[in-house]
């Protein structure tokens, strides 16, 4: 299972450099008006950091889950839970979607400043509910423009991964706190 994963990942990997073009523009511009407007101190540059990480986080999922494939390619429906559980490259994708939402879930607490200031399960309540909304939209824009499967495995696998990299997120805070 993990022969695939790590293939997939590998393939993938060929968008990060144009991504991280993207972001460091988007983060020198933002740098460059913060200061010019005297607001920059080390919170205001963490949070621009983690901003560009977001978007290229963001962009890297468009590309991966919807700009990859051919329009039209792919029309299948699949409303059966744990459908594409099974053998070693089933098992993959499902990992696969897994290790997609993590980044989001990790990242998203470091940008919401109110997020992070609220108790541990409405914390955890949010984020989920935005890897829910967010795979939901996902799914529908792939059923809509034929660029993938509507899975509701996808969903409920793209909503975990979002939920570990909240825990990852929080184990984080409270060593370094």
């Amino acid at each position: 299972m993990w022969k695939y994963v790590w293939k997939d990942i590998l393939e993938q990997a060929c968008f990060l450099p144009v991504t991280a073009v993207l972001a460091l523009i988007y983060y020198s511009l933002r740098r460059a008006i913060v200061k010019r407007r005297g607001m920059l101190n080390r919170e205001m540059k963490h949070q621009l950091f983690w901003k560009a990480c977001m978007a290229m986080y963001l962009m890297m999922l468009v590309q991966i889950t919807l700009l990859e494939r051919e329009a039209g390619s792919r029309t299948k429906v699949s409303l059966e839970l744990f459908e594409t559980f099974g053998g070693p490259m089933a098992n993959a994708f499902v990992m696969e979607n897994v290790l997609l939402f993590m980044p989001y879930g990790l990242i998203l607490p470091m940008i919401w400043k109110s997020l992070r200031k609220m108790k541990i399960l409405p914390q955890m309540l949010i984020c989920t509910m935005i890897g829910f909304f967010s795979s939901l939209m996902i799914e529908c824009t792939q059923l809509v423009t034929q660029r993938g499967f509507f899975q509701v495995d996808d969903i409920m696998t793209n909503t975990v991964g979002m939920v570990c990299g909240w825990l990852i997120y929080r184990i984080i805070s409270m060593l370094v706190s």
